[in-house]
């Protein structure tokens, strides 16, 4: 069997017909024209824009530049220009039907891209100007993305099939307790982000304790869904966004608002050490600054009453005590006089009689705090024998062991 070599060369020569070629020098056309386009928009306009601002120092220029928004925008406007031109360089035939379509496809995710990046910045500069504090910035964010990402998904889905967009959504409506099942905590944590933007209830710095969750520190992000806590010990604690409207908790940032820090704490005192207090005791204790106006004045009552009356009626080293324990947090710089100030006895109980000290503290500053009431209650400790009072200690192993070997 010979080869027929004019038969090959008429069949190759169909194949390169003029019509191909010319579809292809045109479609070797568009994709240079594209080409440059890009190239030149990307290395060209988008440094110039970039060198503009930042000698018109635009306050924004690391922002835009951070989050790439001139170079997604330059790529956004190359598939729109490939897209504007693809009908004058190519002929209306299926390889033409498909590069629109697929440019379609990319106009709307590149658009989509661009927008997450500017929400993206948008957010980095409301955390930087606290405006999460008092909005929640992050689940509007998410939410907004949660949007879009469905919105395009439906725009490419009616691309690709060449349906309307609207009978797409149309067949939404079938699904819809299905969508409600898988979005329950997005859908709920965005209802629950509202009502806490709306009251501020929660936002980001609060501290808060919520002890169904095990959550006790600051709150560092509220997002759509969750809430995250960083508890004092180090460990995170997440909270889902609507528990926190389902759920008691406790934000403690109204203590942080007034700047006073409460101390409530108490004093047992032994119910044995409480006595009256004769005219020598009385005139030792007139030698404290801080009791002398309290003592005058509690002389000149005495003094004042009935010869029957008066015999009855004695100073204790108890109420003395509790008037000085006041005198005393009223003369301390650093407890808050413009807040209460209580200094109260409570009933008594197994453990002695508890006199209970109520007071704001000027520094909120958690180790500060706790040094400033750590000096109050060691100088209150200190000066008990003064007043000729013990606190209440329940027997230790040692005491026990002391008065078996003094009974022996």
């Amino acid at each position: 069997m010979s080869f027929d070599t004019n038969s090959w060369l008429q069949q190759f020569t169909h194949l390169f017909s003029e019509d191909i070629l010319i579809s292809m020098m045109r479609l070797m056309l568009f994709l240079g024209l594209n080409f440059i386009f890009y190239f030149v928009s990307r290395h060209f306009i988008v440094r110039a824009i970039h060198v503009g601002l930042n000698i018109a120092q635009f306050k924004w220029e690391s922002y835009l530049v951070q989050y790439k928004i001139f170079e997604k925008s330059a790529l956004l406007v190359a598939f729109l220009a490939a897209r504007i031109i693809l009908p004058f360089t190519l002929q209306a035939n299926q390889v033409a039907s498909i590069l629109t379509m697929l440019l379609d496809v990319l106009v709307t995710t590149q658009t989509v891209r661009v927008l997450f990046s500017l929400f993206d910045m948008g957010y980095q500069i409301s955390e930087e100007k606290r405006l999460s504090a008092y909005l929640p910035i992050k689940s509007m964010v998410q939410l907004l993305k949660l949007f879009l990402t469905i919105l395009t998904l439906i725009l490419v889905a009616s691309i690709l099939s060449h349906r309307s967009p609207a009978y797409l959504l149309s067949g939404l409506g079938v699904a819809t307790g299905l969508v409600a099942l898988m979005f329950r905590d997005t859908i709920l944590g965005f209802v629950a982000g509202i009502q806490l933007a709306a009251n501020r209830m929660v936002t980001q710095g609060d501290w808060i304790e919520m002890p169904s969750y095990g959550a006790d520190g600051s709150v560092e992000e509220v997002s759509l869904t969750t809430v995250k806590v960083r508890n004092w010990d180090k460990t995170i604690s997440m909270i889902p966004a609507y528990a926190l409207i389902s759920h008691s908790f406790k934000n403690w940032r109204g203590m942080e608002e007034s700047g006073g820090r409460r101390i409530k704490r108490s004093l047992l005192l032994d119910v044995s050490s409480i006595i009256f207090l004769d005219a020598q005791d009385i005139e030792e204790m007139m030698r404290i600054d801080l009791l002398q106006d309290h003592l005058q004045q509690k002389k000149t009552e005495l003094s004042s009453d009935e010869p029957w009356f008066a015999g009855e009626r004695k100073l204790t080293n108890i109420g003395v005590f509790r008037a000085y324990v006041e005198a005393y947090l009223k003369a301390h710089k650093l407890v808050r006089q413009d807040m209460t100030c209580i200094v109260r006895q409570l009933a008594p109980n197994e453990f002695g009689v508890p006199i209970e000290i109520y007071v704001f503290v000027a520094d909120i500053r958690w180790r500060e705090f706790e040094s400033i009431q750590s000096d109050i209650f060691d100088h209150l400790f200190a000066i008990l024998p003064e007043f000729k009072l013990s606190a209440y200690q329940r027997p230790s192993s040692s005491d026990l062991a002391t008065l078996a070997y003094l009974t022996d």
